[in-house]
């Protein structure tokens, strides 16, 4: 018989790839021509200048791949490359305004989907969910911090 967690880890596993499935799509329709992948790259810039070899560890892509997905979202105006002020010889990708234009209008057109999405949820649905998300967000957490998720 399957423990608690590893029921837990089923219905995870069955329900991420549709949400994931879900969120793309609304993405895609919703944002100007921007795969998942760069609003991801886009969100994590907003949170300050990354160098590249660490853009391309986060998303588990070679540097090539990732300096080729810097270069579009450049040449789109959304981020830009800047010597780093610390390491003259190092270059930190970073997002422009613009950039952070772009993520502002799909994070809220995405927000008011998906709310639309829950809106027949009760309010106690609701807060099963938040309480849910919550422990969801700590065991992946937990996961990239290194800690043991037992």
């Amino acid at each position: 018989m399957p423990s608690e967690q590893e029921l837990a880890a089923r219905s995870l596993l069955e329900v991420m790839p549709r949400a994931m499935r879900t969120l793309g799509m609304e993405m895609r329709q919703l944002g100007p021509n921007l795969p998942p992948g760069h609003v991801g790259l886009l969100k994590l810039l907003s949170h300050g200048p990354h160098r590249l070899t660490e853009l391309a560890g986060h998303h588990a892509v070679s540097a090539p791949t990732m300096s080729n997905t810097v270069t579009t979202l450049a040449v789109r105006g959304w981020v830009e490359r800047v010597r780093d002020p610390q390491d003259r010889r190092s270059v930190l990708i970073q997002i422009t305004p613009d950039g952070r234009a772009v993520l502002a209008g799909i994070d809220q057109r995405l927000s008011a989907r998906v709310a639309d999405m829950c809106a027949s949820l009760s309010a106690a649905d609701c807060q099963d969910l938040q309480r849910g998300l919550a422990v969801i967000r700590r065991v992946f957490a937990r996961d990239q911090d290194g800690g043991d998720n037992r």
